[in-house]
């Protein structure tokens, strides 16, 4: 699985959550911390990729980062 976020929805994520710290988890199949601030996806990318409603995401170094929240291991990293 792999989510591409459109130029026009960029904006929309990065403005509406706070960066994770550096040391969060990254690389897919990794666990995120359990203090790390997860989101649930924007309606607008949720239209693009139906896929990607079931997950959670964070922003990590400036990128999108799905997490499985039955799991709480790094997904996928976000394209674009």
């Amino acid at each position: 699985m792999f989510c591409r976020v459109a130029a026009r929805n960029r904006t929309i994520v990065l403005e509406c959550v706070a960066p994770a710290k550096t040391t969060a988890a990254d690389r897919v199949g990794m666990p995120v911390p359990l203090t790390a601030q997860l989101y649930s996806i924007p309606a607008a990318l949720a239209v693009e990729v139906p896929a990607n409603k079931t997950y959670k995401y964070m922003m990590v170094n400036g990128r999108m980062v799905l997490v499985d929240p039955a799991t709480g291991d790094v997904a996928a990293k976000a394209a674009g």
